[in-house]
């Protein structure tokens, strides 16, 4: 018996699971396409906030796999979920990331605006690779202010071809260290985007697939979500071995492929 027929649905991390950077992951993109031959449901949760799910949707293609926009749940997507339950259509937002995380903002009803004296009701972040000091300026400047802060998610780092890239976390830190305040946080570890992707598929017993103890299974964790985690990312076995209850996971992986092969399951 595989360890996904334990399961419903697979609730599915991209980055250190599926690819590093641009590289496809050995056995993922195969495990998918032979998940999907069983009919199994495989919802997409990225803490990516730089992307949308069209987007996101488009690149798998890229690696051969078809997975649905309608099935993937991005941060900045959370986000937006929450500026909308929390503040009035047309609202000026403070935005600093990617043109996606623009364009999702945009698309939820909200005027962007990239200056503090443009008197926003709300910062957010996100990921870019072409953020600028004097954003992080027009951040602080507004933040200092008193003005709300959230973020798409926490992470310190990112795992790519070449190794560990500063995330949006590291980003987060900096303004933090000038302003004294810290964001609310709408990505992984928090329960939201869990709780949204399991819905997709009215999933009672799903299972979160990551590579990363402080976010994938934090957050699975916390939703009350069975995890595995996989060893082709940023968590090793040292770190899996010590981790606390809080961020244990429920089994561990060499690699995507041990939801459908015992033998790549590992002893911990």
């Amino acid at each position: 018996m595989a360890l996904i027929d334990s399961y419903d649905c697979v609730l599915l991390d991209l980055d250190g699971v599926v690819y590093l950077g641009k590289t496809p992951i050995e056995n993922a993109v195969k495990t998918i396409k032979e998940l999907q031959s069983r009919k199994v449901n495989i919802a997409v949760i990225t803490n990516n906030g730089s992307v949308t799910a069209k987007s996101v949707s488009k690149w798998m293609k890229d690696f051969g796999l078809d997975l649905k926009a309608s099935s993937i749940v991005t941060s900045s997507q959370t986000l937006c979920w929450y500026l909308k339950e929390n503040y009035p259509k047309s609202s000026k937002v403070l935005v600093v990331g990617s043109e996606g995380l623009k364009k999702s903002v945009t698309d939820a009803g909200f005027k962007v605006v990239t200056k503090a004296d443009k008197e926003p009701v709300v910062v957010v972040n996100g990921i870019d690779a072409d953020i600028a000091q004097k954003d992080l300026a027009e951040m602080c400047y507004a933040i200092s202010k008193g003005v709300p802060w959230v973020s798409t998610n926490g992470d310190y780092t990112f795992p790519t071809e070449k190794g560990l890239a500063p995330g949006n976390g590291a980003f987060n830190a900096l303004i933090t260290s000038i302003t004294g305040k810290s964001p609310l946080l709408m990505g992984k570890p928090e329960p939201h985007m869990f709780k949204q992707a399991a819905e997709l598929f009215a999933s009672k017993n799903p299972i979160v697939v990551g590579d990363r103890l402080d976010t994938d299974i934090q957050g699975a964790n916390k939703a009350g979500f069975k995890s595995m985690c996989v060893l082709t990312g940023v968590s090793d076995m040292a770190q899996i071995q010590q981790a606390p209850l809080s961020t244990a996971p429920t089994y561990v992986g060499k690699d995507l492929s041990a939801l459908i092969d015992n033998n790549y399951l590992v002893s911990w």
